[in-house]
């Protein structure tokens, strides 16, 4: 099996001996996605939501079993089918949800996508003040004017905070701007993770969270992109875009210990992981690769930057007379268009495959992919978890680090 890697200096290897072996902690948040209850039967959405405390009825999920939601009417949700909305007509409310076990002393990364509703009247306004907040610790105040067509995904951001206390309830409160003016928040894919790692760049759904728990899709495997009774497809995967490489039928998902796809394989880091299934046996050359890609931004050109992933593939077995899983063909890891991670064959193991690589960043954004062509059998699978990317401190800020470290050596 070929496998080829950019190796680092020995400076960037001792920089891994002294950062955490596990960058990115991911903290548990109950219906991340928003999409339990299945909102069929009312074309407003106005229900309770599973996992979260509402202030007041005027909020729920939206869209509707066609797609469409009365609240969420304009802009790509960023996740699944459903969004949340918080609709100020009784005045200010909220949803919140209570979280246990934070660390006082460690940072957090709070990320979720949000908009506003579009249609405007003489008492709708398609602008909205919320607030976020951990118990009474105030993380963000932003104000948004919805998007003005259905091409764009849903606003990011990415709220870095060290809590005040361990145990508090997460809120999303969207503010009465004035008497008589109604506005509209939506939310879709909140997830929060410790990072421990400094100087890291933001990766979107970096862990495959924000989807929240496997399903409702795909018989229970957690297929995103699969076609339900209302012929609406759940094409979105929070963060990162799948391009499915010219195949007819490859799937994606997220998924949790068990899922099929992983087989005995745990899930390396928080819930989920992504899995796809490609199972046309035609494409199996570099050209009719399948990718899973996100562009990352802040780089600085020029810098030295480590890239750290887990990955995995399906074992081969015949699960029906004639059908087979083999292996993925050319995995290949790249980053703006430079090759970091190339293999012949994508083989399945026990656990997750931990991998890190450096790279010097030639521009200040730049596309991460993941990608495999299929196997010369019918099904394949690739498996991905916990992606983050972090600037290498420059040599001199570690030389007395390395000193010490020989220095140790000599001693002992």
């Amino acid at each position: 099996m070929k496998k080829t890697l950019l190796l680092g200096s020995l400076v960037m290897t001792v920089m891994l001996w002294v950062l955490p072996a596990r960058a990115i902690q991911s903290f548990y948040i109950v219906n991340a996605s928003f999409e339990s209850p299945t909102n069929v039967n009312d074309s407003l959405g106005f229900t309770n939501i599973m996992g979260w405390t509402r202030s007041n009825n005027r909020s729920g999920l939206n869209p509707t079993a066609s797609g469409w939601g009365a609240y969420a009417d304009t802009g790509k949700r960023p996740d699944k089918r459903q969004v949340a909305f918080l609709n100020t007509e009784d005045g200010t409310l909220d949803i919140s949800q209570t979280l246990t076990g934070l660390d006082t002393s460690k940072q957090y990364n709070l990320q979720f996508w949000y908009n506003a509703r579009y249609w405007t009247n003489e008492i709708n306004t398609n602008v909205c003040h919320f607030g976020v907040f951990f118990e009474n610790q105030m993380l963000a105040a932003i104000t948004n004017t919805a998007l003005d067509n259905w091409s764009e995904f849903y606003y990011f951001t990415n709220l870095v905070f060290t809590p005040a206390t361990s145990d508090g309830a997460l809120y999303f409160r969207n503010y009465q701007i004035a008497t008589n003016v109604f506005s509209t928040l939506a939310l879709d894919a909140v997830c929060l993770f410790q990072n421990s790692r400094p100087n890291s760049l933001v990766v979107m759904n970096p862990s495959f969270e924000a989807s929240g728990e496997q399903g409702p899709g795909g018989s229970g495997l957690g297929i995103i992109n699969v076609t339900e009774n209302w012929g609406q497809l759940w094409d979105f995967l929070a963060g990162w875009d799948y391009w499915d490489g010219g195949y007819n039928v490859a799937a994606f998902g997220v998924g949790v210990n068990g899922n099929p796809y992983f087989t005995s394989a745990p899930v390396p880091e928080g819930l989920n992981a992504f899995f796809d299934n490609k199972a046309e046996q035609y494409y199996i050359t570099s050209e009719y690769q399948t990718k899973l890609r996100q562009t990352i931004h802040g780089f600085d050109v020029g810098a030295v930057y480590e890239l750290n992933y887990r990955y995995n593939g399906r074992p081969a077995q015949e699960w029906a007379p004639g059908l087979w899983v083999r292996p993925c063909s050319n995995f290949t890891v790249t980053i703006g268009g430079t090759i970091v991670q190339q293999q012949d064959l994508l083989e399945y193991a026990p656990q997750f495959f931990a991998t890190t690589v450096t790279f010097v960043a030639d521009w200040q954004y730049m596309e991460l992919a993941f990608g495999t062509s299929n196997s010369p059998q019918n099904s394949a699978t690739m498996c991905i978890d916990d992606v983050e990317i972090s600037v290498v401190p420059e040599p001199a800020l570690l030389l007395p680090l390395l000193l010490l470290l020989c220095s140790l050596k000599l001693k002992g």
